[in-house]
């Protein structure tokens, strides 16, 4: 029985031994090769020391905080303005496009008297203006027409 015990285990370590046995692995003649296609996985900034890298990203960390909250701050005030009677004026002002102050001047006063509603008992007030495109040249222009008037 011990016989017959250790041939069956000479032939199960023999058999252990061929299937341990890895395949060969092809070696090659460059061991080492620098990873120049690389960029670097850390603090995104550029080249430089691993310490100079690391600088630079707390830095720019810093600057995009403050950008951040600067237009938080500026969103909050828009939106607050936007609410407020003088917020509104202001977007009736840019609303009125003029070029010079004069024509500024003469446009606020014509608003003003709009809303106090001077212009409301017109003759002529709702009804179309006369057709003068008829008596007009189509070949000239307005200008000329009206100063040959």
């Amino acid at each position: 029985v011990e016989d017959a015990y250790r041939t069956i285990r000479r032939e199960r370590n023999a058999e252990k031994d061929k299937s341990d046995h890895l395949p060969d692995v092809e070696e090659f003649d460059i061991k080492h090769t620098a990873p120049q296609h690389r960029h670097f996985l850390t603090y995104d900034t550029g080249i430089g020391t691993p310490s100079q890298r690391q600088k630079r990203y707390t830095v720019e960390r810093a600057q995009k905080a403050v950008e951040n909250v600067m237009e938080h701050r500026l969103k909050k005030i828009q939106a607050t303005e936007r609410n407020t009677l003088v917020g509104k004026d202001k977007r009736r002002a840019k609303d009125i496009k003029t070029r010079y102050g004069i024509d500024r001047l003469v446009e606020d006063l014509i608003q003003e008297a709009m809303n106090k509603g001077e212009f409301s008992h017109l003759s002529g007030m709702g009804k179309p203006l006369k057709d003068r495109s008829s008596q007009q040249n189509p070949h000239v222009d307005f200008v000329t027409h009206k100063l040959n008037e």
